[in-house]
């Protein structure tokens, strides 16, 4: 999918919710195991999707969303000089319908609001991103 370089509302956050940018180590465990868990499992081992040290690479952005201090989101941005790359952005199911995936993907887009973004989407996310201005050009192809 594809988005334009436009405004952005800020969407709220639930009660209790905050969004920051992974810092160490240990954020870096806690993203990857929201990512894995979202999607029914956890990581084969630590370090699989990412390792410890990612969150220091340049233009790369993981953000953590917490519930009373529980991670519950996560979402991923790569800013290139052309476009920003949202990717990752994964809710547990308990906290899916709450906001969490609309809010996640509009601070990696406000990382650079000035370029167009990109992602490939899921099913579950799709409507959340349509809703953000993305529009389809093309199905993704998940192999397994």
């Amino acid at each position: 999918m594809h988005r334009a370089p436009a405004g952005l509302d800020d969407h709220p956050l639930p009660v209790g919710a905050a969004i920051r940018p992974v810092a160490s180590d240990l954020d870096v465990a806690a993203w990857e195991r929201v990512v894995f868990e979202s999607n029914g499992g956890p990581p084969s081992r630590p370090g699989e999707l990412h390792p410890a040290g990612s969150q220091r690479q340049p233009g790369l952005s993981l953000l953590l969303a917490n519930v009373r201090g529980r991670p519950v989101g996560a979402a991923l941005g790569l800013v290139t000089g052309s476009c920003v790359v949202v990717s990752a952005v994964a809710v547990l199911p308990a906290f899916r319908g709450t906001g969490l995936g609309t809010a996640l993907t509009q601070r990696v887009l406000a990382l650079a609001p000035g370029l167009p973004a990109t992602l490939s989407s899921s099913e579950i996310g799709y409507g959340v991103y349509r809703r953000l201005a993305f529009v389809e050009v093309g199905r993704p192809i998940h192999w397994t």
